[in-house]
This record gives structure tokens, sequence and C-alpha cells, in this order.
């Protein structure tokens, strides 16, 4: 595997403090090649991580040196189009959430998997987080209760290498001028997982008899509430930036019971067997060594969930 020649997408923040410490456990970085919009951020990036780069995106360059695996990390409003032309060159992709803004879209890219005989798959790092499911056994669906759920976004660092910056701006699609779809991207990359929560907890697999209010603020701060017989859960949601580097999940009922569910993601040399990037990063690369054409993208039901209130709502 660590003979694999492999494409990283992407080489902003996240980027460079997630996939970038961890893939250089898997693949020797005389194979990695780097590929940003931003010309001087890719280059320097790659400097500083001892990559190589690709001066130009297309099917021949991804041909000419020979990509077999792409990790994308990359603006959201750019997923679904760098995600179909990966696929298209039978390369096998992971993509960091978003990778799509409709699920549609999401059908088109699984059957182009599947077409192409190569490995989709996609990080949703709290599908199966035990403090989460904790959560859901000790609740008491027999019994009307509320449930309110606050979110506080933060940052994550692997340690405090410097991180590359520049004031270089990402090239404009021309689907992106659209507010409303900006909108939802946002909604969908920050809130993914929370709605996920919501999901488990609450076992809203459909909107079914469930009133579902959907406030918009702004372009970055929503609302959300969902309703029925038994269960009333209240959500503010904001990406707005905050001061503080964890991220944390509050659940309070009406006896005033909180489950502080804190992020998975705990980095440093002792812990890095144990985060959940890791071990997801893991078991796509394992699982091409056993690619099968059957195999199901975890995230489809999330994506259609989240599409549905979207289009109720909004």
């Amino acid at each position: 595997m660590k003979n694999y020649n492999i494409l990283i997408i992407g080489s902003g923040f996240f980027s460079q403090n997630i996939y970038m410490p961890i893939l250089n456990l898997f693949f020797k970085k005389e194979r990695i090649f780097l590929y940003d919009e931003r010309a001087l951020l890719k280059k320097k990036t790659s400097e500083l991580f001892g990559y190589k780069y690709l001066k130009k995106f297309s099917s021949v360059e991804l041909k000419k040196k020979k990509i077999k695996i792409c990790f994308l990390c990359f603006e959201r409003t750019k997923s679904f189009v760098y995600a179909q032309k990966i696929l298209q060159a039978k390369i096998h992709l992971f993509a960091e959430k978003p990778i799509c803004s409709n699920y549609k879209h999401l059908r088109y890219l699984i059957q182009l998997s599947k077409k192409n005989n190569v490995l989709l798959d996609g990080s949703f790092q709290r599908l199966f987080e035990n403090k989460v499911l904790r959560s859901k056994n000790n609740s008491d669906y027999s019994k009307p209760y509320k449930l309110d759920c606050f979110f506080n976004s933060g940052n994550f660092r692997h340690n405090k290498k410097t991180i590359i910056r520049t004031d270089e701006q990402l090239s404009l699609l021309k689907d992106d001028k659209s507010m409303d779809q900006i909108s939802y991207l946002i909604f969908l990359n920050r809130y993914w997982h929370i709605i996920n929560v919501v999901n488990y907890l609450t076992n809203f697999t459909n909107l079914k008899g469930n009133k579902i209010k959907f406030i918009k603020h702004d372009l970055y701060t929503f609302s959300l509430e969902i309703l029925n017989h038994n269960i009333q859960i209240r959500i503010r949601l904001s990406s707005k930036k905050k001061i503080g580097w964890d991220e944390k999940y509050i659940i309070m009922n009406k006896k005033k019971t909180t489950f502080n569910l804190e992020a998975p993601m705990k980095f440093s040399k002792k812990s890095y067997s144990k985060t959940t990037f890791y071990f997801q990063i893991k078991n796509f690369i394992n699982s091409i060594k056993m690619l099968k054409n059957e195999r199901i993208v975890s995230f489809s039901k999330e994506l259609k969930f989240i599409e549905n209130i979207w289009k109720k709502n909004v």
C-alpha cells in the first residue's frame, strides 16, 4: 500500500492538521502529491510536508502521475466537481463531508464508483460515537421530554507546527452564485453531524408525524425544531467564529441531566491510533484490497434526511 501514488486535494488548515499527518503513516512522502487551486499555498505546503504537487488538475496529469487513491479536503462547494472527475479517472476516493449538496448527486457518484470499480467513501465522525450511543440508550422514550442541543465549533491541531496560509483566492464555479446553494452547503458542511446526533437519539429516520420548523437567521445562523407527540428538539446552529479549541455537544432534558459529548479527536503521539479519522482512513485503505461493487456508502440516509428538511422548510 505504501507504494501507491496518492493525491490530496486541498491544502488548507484542516488538511494540514488532520489528513496530511495521518496519511504520512500510510504512504511514502515521495509518493504523495498535493493539488490546490491556490498555487502559492500548494507550493509552500508541499515544501513543508515534503510532498510533490500537481501543476494542473486534469485526467491526463492524473494518469501521468499514476494516482491510485485520492483524499479530497477542499472548498465544500467544489467537492462534487472534483469527486466526479476523480471517479471518472477510476481513482479510489475518500472525501471530507459533504461530498455533494443533494441526494441525486450522491446517487450519481455512487453509481459512477460502481461503474468504474473504485471505492467511494467519506468522513462521518460521529456515526457510531460511543457517547452518542450511550446518550441514546440512557433516554427514556416512554415519557415526553424536551431535548436542547447546543453546538460549539472549534478547530483542531495535530501539533504546534506552523500552518501555511496565503492571501490567494479560490476560483469561483458558475454554480456557486446562488446564495441558497451556498447557504445549503454551509448548513450541510457545518451541521451534518449534529443532525446525525438528533437522528440517532430520537430515531427520526423519516419526517412522517414530525413537525419541522426551520428558521434562517442569516447566511451562517439557523434554528431547527423537530416536534412530535413524544419529543421536542431545539437546535441553534451558527458557524460564526467562536473562541476555543474544543468541540462538544451538550444535550439536556427537562430533568436538567446533561450529556457532554466531547469530540473524539484528541491528537497526540500516544493517541494517534485511537483517533476517529485514523480508523476511518485506515478502514478505507484496507477496504481497497477487498473492493466490492456492492459497497453501500454510509452517509446516504443522512444526506437524504437533511435534504428533506431543507426542501420542506427553506
